[in-house]
């Protein structure tokens, strides 16, 4: 039985002074499930990406999100209905440890008002104490547990990348897009990052991912998208993907 659709596309297309980013493209992701888009450099990924973020709007078509027409929403209404992003370029707090990074995150699931800070302390104490458990979960969940108090500008890229995932996943989010989470890592760090991923699997959760590394997208993938000039040349499951000849002569390789 297939699993509902959580976010879909409809008709997208953009353009940038006369030059065709995307063109008409229709995809829907279905819920729990991991799907990849990849393609060679310029296929239209990031501004794919950009779009169901908030952060372009199309200039045509739409964006719907468990049947509702987001196409217009920024990004922090987005994240209030469930969706997460990760930036191929980090953009965390250098200045603040590890947990005040995730705590940031996770002060969007606060159930108390600014209000309640003077007339509810106890219940504000408790809530405070609950957001910081969950945090230190989501540390725990990416490895940096022991590193909680340490500023986040101290750590390796690699651990700066885990780090960017728990603040994402401190969201609760129902869909998380993740914009190249494997970039500039080593492959241990690499394989670290997918056996994270493995643990987040259940039905609640849908991740968008926009990858170069095939080693983890062919691991992590349910459904792969490929675009090619802004055009969609394929939708398929990753065995599929593997041998299509028209994904091998414009982004895996020549065919032979």
């Amino acid at each position: 039985m297939t699993s509902p659709i959580v976010l879909e596309c409809r008709g997208i297309s953009q353009s940038f002074a006369g030059i065709q980013a995307l063109s008409d493209i229709n995809l829907p992701i279905h819920q729990g499930q991991f799907h990849a888009i990849i393609g060679p450099n310029g296929a239209g990924k990031t501004t794919l990406f950009n779009i169901l973020s908030g952060l372009q709007s199309p200039t045509a078509g739409g964006v719907f999100f468990a049947g509702l027409d987001i196409t217009a929403l920024p990004p922090w209404q987005r994240a209030r209905l469930g969706i997460a992003r990760s930036f191929q370029n980090l953009r965390l707090f250098g200045a603040m440890t590890l947990r005040e990074n995730i705590l940031v995150a996770a002060q969007q699931q606060q159930p108390y008002r600014l209000g309640d800070v003077f007339f509810k302390r106890a219940a504000v104490r408790a809530a405070e104490e609950a957001l910081t458990e969950s945090a230190d979960l989501w540390l725990r969940l990416v490895g940096l547990y022991r590193q909680r108090d340490d500023q986040a500008m101290t750590l390796s890229y690699g651990a700066a990348r885990r780090l960017e995932l728990a603040r994402a996943l401190a969201l609760q989010p129902r869909l998380l897009l993740l914009d190249e989470p494997a970039a500039g890592l080593n492959p241990a760090e690499t394989d670290g990052l997918a056996e994270i991923m493995a643990h987040l699997r259940n039905d609640a959760l849908t991740v968008v991912l926009v990858e170069h590394d095939m080693g983890l997208v062919m691991k992590l993938a349910d459904r792969i998208t490929v675009l090619n000039l802004g055009k969609e040349l394929a939708t398929d499951d990753p065995a599929r993907i593997r041998v299509n000849p028209q994904v091998i002569d414009a982004y895996l390789g020549v065919s032979r």
